[in-house]
């Protein structure tokens, strides 16, 4: 990912690491800002992940994985600077299937529904739409009860008010409508699901009482067909749909266990730029020390001399012109020191430049990775921040081959966001060495480029057979040396 700064880089990362842990660790009706694996992003707050330029106050995550597609919708509390907010909506669409899976926290229901005709996104905003509305009605009841001064009262004009916004932005929303074969589509009270203590996940727990629901409600059903022989034209069609549900279980609860299963194995980790200086000792329990954490980290799995994980560094250090080795000695249960070798000569890791710092926390943190996980490393997403921090050109280059030969090698997927040229442009000569761009069937590109637009969005910059891009960049990043050599010839020419 490349851009001008402010331009989202960071924000789609902070977006993908705030959904990640919320559906892996919460999954009910609170959204946390400052969970403590979110340290590193640095969020904190709902009113500091709002868009500046929202109107309705509301943020809306939209996320896809493998075969499913995920979108969450907050509304803030009372004060937006809160750690948490409330979650409005969180729907989970089966792609493949065509299931639905909506869990409405504000008008309390599950509703699981499957159409044979499916275009996502549009029939998910008529329902939001709907349950808003019911919302808006049900807070105006109880403002009837309470003074409209007090603070009950304060809180639900404000609630009121942030649901009428919302119901502005998104009627204001384009769609269009197709004629839809609607298999089944029921809803289920939320409130009264009571998760058990089982090996499933709340998500699973919630939809298999979904499906125990269903099916009670389905006998009930079929001993009043046969007391009275008749069903009312209403309770027939209900019926359909119960039966359609009960045969379709099987699929149902598969579907909802895969997308589990999906954000578990999905292993998502964050390294952010680290440019500061760092003291000989690496404290043991100075958690914020990201070079210090992967230190301890990599020790203490005992990862000894001659075994692969730590000739892993050795090589990366040499070919970033680091060092030969290096040694960490644990000191008293409290700190870890770190030495680079080079030749007969031994250097703290703290008196390093910027960037070696910056290089060995990456090395450490991929061969801790390949210990840890061993034969499961392509699972892993590493999102890295500007690791071409205080490196030189030709190190800065050299970065591109570390990520494709990594990838290559153990399959670990990267995220890099980045302000350097001379990665993008080492990619192309990769892409032309590796016949990447000619053989995407047999031999495809692990590369892929967002240009992150101040005005126009993100776009990708898709590689031509030839290596080059099929958009430009915009101003401001591979025409800056061009531009400084145009303005020196023209300067000159002005002085003689």
């Amino acid at each position: 990912m490349v851009g001008k700064n402010n331009s989202g880089k960071s924000t789609i990362v902070k977006a993908l690491l705030l959904v990640l842990d919320y559906l892996r660790n919460q999954q009910k009706d609170t959204f946390s800002f400052a969970s403590e694996v979110l340290n590193d992003a640095n969020i904190v707050t709902y009113e500091r992940a709002l868009c500046q330029n929202s109107e309705s106050g509301f943020i809306d995550f939209h996320f896809e994985i493998e075969d499913y597609s995920v979108e969450i919708s907050l509304w803030p509390e009372e004060d937006a600077d809160y750690t948490f907010a409330n979650v409005h909506t969180v729907k989970i669409t089966d792609e493949k299937n065509k299931i639905d899976f909506l869990f409405d926290h504000v008008s309390e229901f599950v509703r699981i529904s499957k159409q044979v005709s499916y275009a996502v996104g549009e029939m998910a905003i008529e329902i939001v739409i709907d349950n808003i509305r019911e919302s808006v009605i049900k807070y105006k009841k109880e403002l009837e009860g309470v003074s409209k001064t007090s603070r009950e009262g304060l809180n639900l004009i404000n609630q009121i008010n942030l649901l009428n916004m919302r119901l502005d932005e998104l009627e204001s929303r384009p769609r269009r409508t197709n004629d839809t074969e609607i298999k089944y589509n029921l809803d289920y009270p939320l409130k009264d699901f009571t998760i058990a203590s089982t090996e499933e996940s709340p998500l699973e727990e919630m939809v298999s009482d979904f499906l125990s629901r269903n099916h009670d409600l389905r006998v009930f059903y079929i001993g009043k067909r046969e007391d009275s022989s008749v069903l009312v034209n209403e309770e027939n069609e209900q019926f359909e749909q119960i039966n359609a549900i009960d045969a379709d279980r099987h699929n149902i609860k598969n579907s909802i266990s895969k997308f589990v299963n999906l954000l578990n194995t999905k292993k998502v980790f964050y390294l952010g730029a680290n440019p500061s200086k760092q003291s000989a000792l690496f404290y043991l329990r100075d958690k914020q020390n990201a070079l210090g954490q992967a230190i301890h980290q990599f020790y203490q799995l005992k990862i000894q001399k001659g075994q692969p994980e730590y000739i892993f560094v050795e090589k990366w250090m040499k070919r970033f012109e680091i060092g030969d080795t290096f040694d960490i000695n644990f000191i008293s249960g409290e700190a870890y020191e770190c030495f680079i070798k080079n030749g007969d000569v031994e250097t703290h890791l703290a008196d390093m430049g910027m960037g070696s710092l910056q290089l060995m926390q990456l090395f450490f943190k991929i061969a801790t990775m390949l210990r840890h996980f061993k034969a499961e490393t392509k699972g892993i997403n590493l999102i890295v921040e500007e690791p071409e921090l205080n490196l030189h050109p030709a190190l800065q280059s050299e970065l591109a081959d570390f990520f494709f030969e990594i990838n290559d090698e153990f399959g670990i997927k990267f995220i890099v966001e980045t302000h350097s040229e001379y990665i993008i442009r080492r990619t192309q000569v990769l892409g032309l060495k590796n016949g990447l761009f000619t053989t995407q069937e047999t031999n495809p590109n692990p590369f892929t480029v967002y240009y992150f637009h101040l005005t126009e969005g993100p776009y990708q910059m898709n590689y031509t057979a030839e290596g080059k891009f099929d958009r430009s960049f915009d101003g401001g990043f591979t025409n800056v040396a061009t531009n400084s050599t145009k303005e020196m010839l023209k300067l000159n020419r002005h002085v003689r």
